[in-house]
């Protein structure tokens, strides 16, 4: 967990809003200067804190601040084991998990090194807007709306061409070249991004529609599948356990032959509509359009599509109220939705709604 929060001479204010994504942050007090501060679990370094504060990859049981940055950070983006923060200058710093390089060090870095945060070379003179960690690649998008990703992932996540699954440095996307990208979202192995003018772009792995209807004809993934099965049948609790280790073991083979979008595509059924805002929870998605349809598509194990429409694909939640902003967890949605107090038009007031997975009690 990243916070970003202000330093005064009496209180810290805290911003709770950088979990998965990255906002932007300010109080109109140009001599204010920023702390971000971490706390949760430290694998990896992924928490930028010493290990004379935590131990070699301790967790931290309190908002702890991360020694190392600029004083002018303001956004962050936590991801699995790794986390990116950007300055006002357009800098971006890195820290946490270096296996597939997400870190943009190259993966000699040594691994004691992980937990300090350093800037993130080989972005030129790009000034960075913001930057988007997930697990195994980082994605930083310039104040000119370029993309730029480093890591490595099989799923093409990367969006730099087919078969390309690793970049060592920062490497513009050559595809998007001439779009100005607006929002962009990471999934497990998918993406999305929606451009100034509304138009909507996914890659990476296909499978349940979460890309809408690229990559040709959409399957359901085995993973999904094989959890259909499972619920239609019943079995005492060991047996259960095995025959579940057995059929997501032979999913997980079976899923290296789905489809996968190399580069990012138009999302072409959505080319007239508009988009204002993209998330990508694990395994599913939400889309946001200019007329304020939610729009979900993926995985739906858990309810996490909000509706009962089960055809793959991007297709309409069931909401009474207009939505703002989404968000998809691992196996659950929320969307922030205006709605109207009274008869009175500018009385209007925000709800959260959510939907999905609730065993750890997310919703």
């Amino acid at each position: 967990m990243l916070l970003l929060a202000r330093k005064t001479c009496e209180a810290a204010f805290f911003l709770s809003r950088y979990r998965c994504f990255s906002g932007r942050a300010g109080f109109g007090n140009e001599s204010s200067s920023f702390a971000v501060m971490s706390f949760g679990d430290g694998s990896q370094g992924s928490l930028g804190l010493p290990s004379s504060l935590v131990g070699i990859g301790g967790d931290a049981y309190e908002p702890t601040v991360i020694p190392g940055l600029p004083p002018d950070v303001v956004s962050v983006s936590a991801g699995h084991y790794h986390s990116l923060a950007v300055t006002a200058e357009g800098e971006l710093w890195a820290w946490g998990r270096n296996d597939e390089g997400q870190l943009g060090r190259g993966l000699l870095a040594p691994r004691h090194s992980w937990n300090e945060p350093k800037r993130v070379q080989g972005l030129g003179n790009v000034k960075v807007r913001a930057g988007f960690a997930s697990g195994v690649i980082s994605v930083a998008v310039g104040d000119d709306g370029s993309m730029w990703t480093w890591g490595r992932s099989k799923r093409g996540q990367l969006g730099l061409g087919k078969g390309v699954v690793e970049a060592a440095a920062p490497t513009r996307v050559e595809v998007l070249a001439g779009e100005e990208i607006a929002k962009l979202s990471l999934g497990w192995g998918h993406a999305l991004a929606c451009t100034v003018d509304g138009k909507l772009f996914g890659w990476g792995y296909a499978a349940d529609g979460r890309l809408g209807q690229l990559g040709g004809t959409v399957e359901t993934s085995p993973l999904d599948r094989s959890a259909t099965l499972l619920r239609r049948h019943e079995l005492n609790s060991h047996e259960a356990l095995e025959t579940a280790e057995k059929v997501v073991m032979e999913s997980m083979e079976k899923e290296k032959d789905m489809p996968i979008v190399w580069e990012p595509h138009v999302i072409e059924e959505f080319r007239s509509v508009g988009m204002t805002d993209v998330s990508c929870g694990l395994d599913h998605s939400l889309v946001i359009c200019r007329d304020g349809t939610l729009l979900s598509g993926g995985s739906n194990i858990y309810g996490q599509l909000g509706r009962q429409n089960q055809e793959l694909g991007l297709f309409p939640v069931e909401i009474e109220f207009f939505p703002l902003l989404g968000a998809g967890g691992l196996g659950h949605s929320m969307a922030i939705c205006r709605m109207t107090q009274s008869e009175e038009p500018n009385n209007l007031r925000n709800v959260v709604l959510s939907w999905g997975w609730n065993q750890s009690y997310q919703l």
